[in-house]
């Protein structure tokens, strides 16, 4: 997520990078507490969840008891294709 802030804070400002990330740590936090309300993203990968932070969308999957986050991808992206990349 570093990338993000830098990001927003070289072309916008400070402010608008920590918003940008505020609201993507928001999403991750709906997520862990409310699993099963975000959106099922299995056409992109199998057990794959995802919630909306504009213009970010965070995806996760639930394990066991846990939720983890397995990336976020600007909605622009192919997300098909960012998914399917490894770190």
């Amino acid at each position: 997520m570093l990338d993000v802030w830098r990001y927003y804070a070289v072309e916008a400002s400070d402010e608008i990078a920590n918003k940008v990330i505020q609201q993507i740590v928001a999403a991750a936090k709906r997520a862990s507490e409310m699993p099963l309300t975000g959106r099922s993203r299995d056409e992109l990968l199998p057990g794959i969840r995802s919630v909306l932070a504009q213009p970010y969308v965070v995806f996760y999957r639930i394990n066991e008891n846990e939720v983890q986050i397995v990336r976020v991808i600007h909605e622009r992206r192919n997300l098909a294709a960012e998914l399917a990349k490894r770190d």
